[in-house]
């Protein structure tokens, strides 16, 4: 049988957290059998959702709400940090003055999701931006429709932490198994036997069940503040309705393996590549005497789980910090609908 897209049960990560500090071993280990005893909240990570420039929530919301002209100017955006300089010259010229021949006849060759949605443009006479609009691939619109779907997700998820921490309320949702049709309701004959990590809340979409409970309000008070009706994820064209989803609140980590490592070189390479591997390359040198200390840990995730999220909840950290500068200068700052979290 061929392998095809949502056949993949998860990830294996393989992490070393260097120069720990102020910790003893003790304590280490007992963060780490906390982590894996407790799990984590099961944000979408930062990448879901694009860069200080270009925001992919915010195409998403437009997209939803049908306003296709402020998607096009969203996407077609001017800002001085855009990469790399020839598209940022594109942009110039098109905020300045919406000369599309002369942009397009100046780059033939160049392909980028503007220089897609310019060309589509083009093609619809400028009148039909829906038309101009699938001109820009489907993968993308998609991305931009699920990552507003994420950042409402993340933000009801950080109010029912900071709400009602771990309670398990009546009316809230659960499942046994990963099976979308079979989506139970807590109520006071089951409360005592359903699983913190059982416990799903819906992406919005027109074929999901919402909480029966307050969560239920804020998932249309959110909406609302947007401009979008929770009814409203139905649409005419076929590529903008979202039929929604389920994902779990907490998450727990399968697999881990974890050791404890000491090493002189703070640039040392303690984790062997599949390469090293392949071309056996010898295991890296430690040294229990060694001056660092650091964590090496191995760990395994659900599909459509964030790796970055998990290493959040058990450094205790914001993501942005575990992003390198370079990263963090293309990164939305962690924001709003991300709390601080301890499960």
């Amino acid at each position: 049988e061929q392998l095809q897209l949502g056949l993949l049960k998860g990830n294996r990560f393989e992490v070393f957290i260097r120069n720990i500090k102020n910790s003893s071993n003790i304590d280490i280990i007992n963060c780490v059998e906390k982590w894996i005893e407790n799990g984590f909240i099961n944000y979408f990570g930062l990448q879901r959702f694009g860069s200080r420039m270009l925001q992919t929530f915010t195409i998403g919301k437009y997209l939803i709400r049908r306003d296709w002209s402020l998607a096009i100017d969203s996407i077609l955006a001017y800002d001085e940090s855009i990469k790399p300089e020839w598209l940022r010259q594109i942009l110039d010229v098109w905020n300045k003055t919406h000369d599309i021949e002369t942009i397009l006849n100046g780059h033939h060759g160049r392909r980028s999701i503007e220089i897609d949605l310019l060309r589509g443009i083009q093609n619809n006479d400028r009148t039909n931006l829906v038309g101009a609009l699938s001109f820009v691939p489907r993968n993308t619109r998609l991305l931009y429709l699920h990552s507003y779907q994420s950042k409402i997700w993340n933000q009801i998820v950080s109010r029912r932490f900071s709400t009602y921490n771990n309670q398990i309320l009546d009316g809230d949702l659960y499942r046994m198994n990963d099976d979308n049709n079979n989506i139970k309701i807590v109520d006071e004959t089951n409360r005592n036997q359903v699983k913190l990590e059982q416990l799903v809340l819906p992406l919005p979409g027109y074929d999901v069940i919402y909480p029966k409970n307050v969560i239920s309000t804020w998932y249309k008070d959110l909406l609302l503040e947007d401009g979008i009706d929770i009814n409203q994820f139905k649409h005419q064209v076929k590529d903008y309705s979202l039929s929604g989803d389920y994902r779990h609140f907490i998450v727990k980590p399968e697999d881990v393996q974890y050791k404890l490592i000491n090493y002189n070189n703070i640039d040392d390479d303690i984790l062997r590549s599949d390469y090293d591997r392949l071309t056996s390359v010898d295991s890296p040198i430690t040294d229990n005497n060694g001056q660092f200390s650091g964590l090496k840990i191995s760990f395994s995730l659900p599909k459509s789980c964030y790796a970055t999220m998990a290493l959040r909840e058990l450094l205790h950290r914001n993501e942005s910090q575990l992003q390198n500068e370079h990263q963090d200068k293309e990164t939305i700052v962690e924001s709003e609908f991300i709390v601080e979290s301890s499960i």
